[in-house]
């Protein structure tokens, strides 16, 4: 995959982030346990998904793991309880 793409793809996904605001047309206001912060979760498990990841739990952080393809890698990413 070329780097343009990657950033492409990146620059995409951050775009679509925006979108889950209390502010719209005036950056990004994002408070928890609101339906934007919940818009933005489900907006990540959904990515996270099309790239073939598992999303084990979404409650305190997302776990994601590419068991699938051999590697055994896991990454965790912590945020606000859901």
């Amino acid at each position: 995959m070329a780097i343009e793409e990657i950033t492409g793809r990146i620059a995409k996904d951050l775009e679509s982030l925006k979108q889950f605001t209390a502010t719209p047309g005036d950056g990004c206001t994002r408070l928890p346990f609101t339906p934007e912060a919940r818009g933005a979760v489900n907006y990540l498990k959904q990515i996270m998904g099309e790239a073939g990841l598992e999303v084990r739990r979404c409650c305190r952080q997302c776990d994601r793991s590419d068991e699938g393809n051999g590697s055994g890698s896991a990454v965790r990413y912590d945020g606000i309880p859901f």
